[in-house]
């Protein structure tokens, strides 16, 4: 016996690493009502099934923009002036662009951390040995390009945007704040009072505190439109799913939140549902965006996508 478990507990080792390996590798671009994706195991778990539901035409907000392509089959990249411009030419209504803060306070659109996998940062900077964008001054940021295949472009600041499609009235905005130090009044000072019909917030719940609070300091105005995104990789969400949903709906209670956003791994009929009954919008992103009617057949209210105008045409050719 004690020979036989010297063998399984190297077995048992590599099991659990797997299970790891898989929960962080798992595939973002899951279809929830095609057998993948954590919806369809949570299902399984509470004896549930994935309802067919509508076949509803949703909101489809432009994801950073329109997705451009990076240099060298690095993929693409959004956040920038000519990704913008090209979700409006295709008729989107919505954008969605990240926020995050400069060293010295100046908002510029940015989702990642680290800015060296979409920029030139590298080669500008080469003795540099910290590469968080909240490292770096505005100064240096308006030095870096975003490498785009062919002609670069500039990481724009969130002011020039607002200034630059003011006038594009039929064009609202979710600013999906990427950092926790983002401030009601580091946004004020940008945008003055935002219009909460034509600007959203996104984030996680940390990001969002300020802002709640605020809203609730002013219980007979509407300041801000909230929209709490459940990340896959914020704390324990992975794992606090399979046991129980109801802490998304929680935390979008705690933060007054007008919209639960959720990536395809947590997609399923019956949170969607339950998040309606309480007045909330429900949008998703990650999706398979060759067959996004998988996802607005759970009754999803808008889809989040890097290429825009081929999900439109999905809808507008049905």
């Amino acid at each position: 016996m004690r020979g036989k478990w010297r063998y399984l507990k190297p077995l048992i080792l590599v099991f659990i690493l797997c299970g790891i390996w898989c929960t962080k590798r798992y595939n973002f671009h899951a279809a929830p009502n095609n057998g993948s994706g954590l919806g369809n195991l949570w299902c399984l778990w509470n004896s549930s099934q994935p309802t067919t539901g509508s076949k509803r035409e949703p909101i489809i907000i432009g994801h950073r923009g329109q997705w451009v392509e990076l240099k060298d089959g690095r993929g693409g990249a959004g956040n920038t002036m000519r990704s913008i411009e090209r979700a409006i030419d295709a008729g989107v209504t919505w954008i969605e662009i990240d926020l995050r803060k400069s060293s010295d306070g100046v908002l510029f659109l940015f989702h990642d951390a680290d800015v060296r996998r979409v920029t030139n940062a590298e080669q500008i900077f080469f003795n540099r040995k910290n590469w968080a964008f909240s490292s770096f001054h505005s100064v240096e940021i308006a030095q870096m390009q975003v490498d785009y295949s062919g002609q670069g472009a500039r990481i724009p600041c969130l002011a020039s945007v607002l200034t630059t499609f003011s006038g594009e009235s039929a064009v609202n905005f979710v600013l999906d704040l990427k950092d926790e130090g983002i401030s009601p009044n580091d946004l004020r000072n940008v945008a003055g009072k935002l219009d909460p019909n034509r600007f959203v917030l996104f984030g996680k719940a940390d990001c969002l505190r300020q802002f709640a609070v605020e809203e609730r300091e002013h219980p007979n105005e509407k300041l801000y439109s909230l929209g709490y995104t459940a990340l896959w990789t914020e704390g324990s969400n992975k794992y606090r799913y399979l046991l129980s949903d109801e802490f998304f709906l929680e935390r979008c209670e705690e933060l007054g939140a007008d919209y639960l956003v959720l990536p395809a791994l947590f997609l399923q009929s019956d949170l969607i549902a339950r998040a309606h009954a309480q007045n909330r919008r429900v949008l998703a992103y990650g999706i398979d965006e060759q067959h996004p009617r998988k996802v607005t057949a759970l009754e999803v209210d808008g889809l989040i996508v890097d290429h825009a105008s081929d999900v439109m045409s999905i809808y507008s050719g049905s």
